[in-house]
C-alpha cells in the first residue's frame, strides 16, 4: 500500500502542475477586452469585461453594473485606478486603462460573490433578508485590520476612483478546479496587491467532478 500510495501521489502532483502551468498558458493568451460604461465588454474563451463604477456614480448604478456579471462559476479579477497600499507584484491591467488588478479570486457564483466584495452593505443586508441565504466572508480589505473587510465602492473614499471586474466564466468546474486556476494565474502574472495571500499548492484532491 505505502509503495502504491507513494506512486499515486507524485501522479497527482505531476497532474495538478499540468493543470497550473495550462492556465498559466491560457491566461498568458487570453484576450481581454478594453473597459466601458455602455455595456460589457466580451473577449475571447469566456473572458468578460465590466466597469463596475466610475467618479461620481451612485449605488444603484454599481448594483445594476454588478448585475451584468456572469452569475456562474469562476475566476475573477477586481479592478481600479485607486492608490492602493502594499507590495504592488501583479502585472494584469485592462488595456487602453490605468486599472490595475488589486484582487483576485474564485468562486460558484462571480456575480453575488463580487456584490459582497464591493457593495458590502447592501450585499449583507440583502443575505438577512433571504431566508437561508448565508452570505460569504473574508472580502477585500484595503486597509490592515480586524473584521472580514468588504468595500462600499460608491461611498467616500473609493467613490472618486473606478473600479472594475475581469471575469473568467468557468462552467462547470469544481472548487479545486478553480483553485489550480488562480495558481496558473499568479503563475502568470503574480498576485494582487490586496489578495490575501499566494494561492497554495492544492494537492489533497484532483478537480475531476464539480
Amino acid at each position: 500500500m505505502k509503495e502504491l500510495l507513494g506512486e499515486f501521489i507524485e501522479r497527482q502532483k505531476a497532474m495538478a502542475d499540468e493543470i497550473e502551468n495550462s492556465f498559466k498558458q491560457y491566461f498568458e493568451d487570453a484576450i481581454v477586452p478594453e473597459c466601458g460604461t455602455s455595456r460589457p465588454k466580451r473577449g475571447g474563451s469566456g473572458v468578460v469585461t465590466v466597469e463596475i463604477a466610475w467618479e461620481g456614480c451612485s449605488a444603484d448604478e454599481v448594483a445594476a453594473r454588478i448585475g451584468l456579471l456572469p452569475g456562474g462559476p469562476g475566476l475573477y479579477v477586481i479592478l481600479t485606478n485607486r492608490e492602493i497600499p502594499g507590495s504592488d507584484v501583479c502585472t494584469f491591467t485592462v488595456p487602453g486603462s490605468d486599472l490595475k488588478a488589486i484582487y483576485r479570486g474564485h468562486s460558484s457564483n462571480i456575480r453575488d460573490r463580487v456584490m459582497g466584495h464591493l457593495t458590502y452593505g447592501a450585499y449583507i443586508a440583502m443575505c438577512r433578508s433571504k431566508k437561508n441565504k448565508k452570505p460569504w466572508g473574508s472580502f477585500i480589505k484595503i486597509d490592515e485590520g480586524g473584521g472580514d473587510g468588504g468595500l462600499d465602492i460608491a461611498s467616500e473614499p473609493y467613490n472618486e476612483a473606478r473600479w472594475a471586474i475581469v471575469a473568467f466564466s468557468m462552467k462547470g468546474s469544481s472548487e479545486t478546479l478553480r483553485e489550480l486556476a488562480e495558481c496558473g494565474f499568479a503563475l502568470a502574472f503574480g498576485t494582487p496587491v490586496r489578495s490575501a495571500r499566494e494561492p497554495g499548492r492544492r494537492r489533497a484532491k484532483l478537480p475531476f467532478s464539480a
